[in-house]
């Protein structure tokens, strides 16, 4: 998501400050269930007496597409009805094969019936506190709002208390007696590194709780599985849908079943810290963007801090292969070449990785972190099942 340019109300959908779809501050969002197919729309969890209430009345327009709509539907179950018909029609090979296509409707029911069944964890709390982790002190620190626009923002005070160990220290705990709640108490808290969930852990946050994440990337290359040496310790991640080994995201989970990321209610928060600039620097996540905002089609040079030629995700990256050969050696030299294009514009990172994909490179040559641009986002859970993102 781009950030703003104009400040505006947050949509009731979901209250978010995000870095251009990468780290942000989130506000833990009402019955919102991830990787269990539970994203309703704004007033669907109301009754349907409420939704209504809460629409605009219908202009002429309004009226004139709701009556094409209903009549779009009544030709769609027309059209179905008669398939249903040629399809009793159907013998031998065909009446098989139509057989073995799956019903969708068959497939929404599943779904619905595994969301009936919310996923549960043991009844024991882990306070972070006890593990060590203490609030700190903020400051005002001039930070990116928008693609042109600086305002003092909070963010904890040089010195304050590293929160990270103690919050991977209580999740690790709980796993390890069976599973439960790791609680946030309310207060600001600084965590320099991710909080990865683990299985049957459910990491809550208080009324009132606000994480605040490093705004520094090397602390998103420190703890992951995967020891990528000057490229840091990454972990398996997805960038534009295509797998790599990068920076940790700020939430992140791999191949974990029945966890959970709740709040008590809008203001429990996870802040990234998108548009605070890194310590010593004056960029900040969003710099890596690279792009030029652009209004009425017209490219303006106002992504935060960015200027031509700046080192960020669409540039040229030096330590990024001169040739797709370096790292596919058996990929044909029409099909290379095919890849690369013209020029060596396929050398900026968020070309690179797209073209490691299309030449089928595997996943442990695929290897950015540290000295390369793709912004991790806030949350990913990968290969994850049984998950529930909810606040009261």
């Amino acid at each position: 998501m781009e950030p703003q340019r104009h400040a505006g109300a947050p949509s009731r959908a979901i209250q978010f400050r995000r870095l251009l779809g990468q780290p942000g501050r989130h506000r833990i969002r009402p019955g919102r269930r991830a990787g269990r197919r539970s994203a309703p729309g704004p007033g669907r969890h109301l009754p349907r007496r409420i939704r209504q209430h809460n629409r605009a009345p219908m202009s002429d327009g309004d009226t004139m597409k709701q009556s094409f709509d209903a009549r779009r539907g009544n030709a769609r179950r027309g059209f179905l009805k008669t398939a249903t018909v040629a399809g009793l029609a159907l013998s031998g090979p065909a009446r098989a094969l139509a057989a073995a296509v799956p019903d969708p409707w068959q497939a929404a029911d599943r779904i619905a019936q595994r969301l009936a069944n919310p996923v549960k964890f043991r009844k024991a709390d882990y306070v972070v506190t006890d593990f060590g982790a203490a609030p700190c002190k903020l400051v005002p620190v001039k930070a990116w709002v928008s693609f042109e626009d600086q305002a003092d923002l909070p963010t904890p005070a040089p010195g304050a208390k590293d929160c990270y160990a103690a919050i991977r220290a209580a999740i690790e705990k709980c796993h390890a007696e069976g599973g439960g709640r790791v609680v946030i108490p309310k207060g600001d808290w600084y965590c320099a590194g991710p909080i990865v969930l683990l299985s049957n852990v459910n990491v809550h946050l208080a009324s009132g709780a606000h994480v605040y994440f490093s705004n520094d990337p090397a602390d998103y290359a420190k703890y992951g599985d995967v020891d990528c040496g000057q490229n840091g310790k990454l972990v398996v991640s997805r960038w534009q849908s295509n797998d790599c080994l990068n920076f940790s995201s700020m939430i992140y989970a791999h191949n974990q079943d029945n966890i959970a990321l709740t709040g008590d209610d809008w203001t429990a928060i996870l802040d990234g810290q998108g548009g605070v600039p890194f310590p010593g620097r004056a960029d900040c996540w969003w710099t890596w963007k690279g792009k030029n905002a652009t209004i009425n089609s017209v490219a303006q040079d106002k992504s935060p801090n960015y200027v031509p030629g700046k080192l960020a995700q669409n540039q040229v990256n030096e330590l990024n292969p001169k040739s797709l050969a370096e790292v596919a050696p058996n990929l044909p030299e029409a099909k290379r070449l095919l890849i690369q294009g013209e020029g060596d514009k396929w050398r900026a990172d968020d070309a690179y990785l797209p073209a490691l994909s299309e030449a089928g490179v595997p996943l442990e040559k695929r290897v950015f972190g540290l000295g390369h641009y793709l912004r991790p986002p806030m949350i990913q859970l990968i290969g994850c099942t049984n998950v529930l993102l909810e606040a009261t």
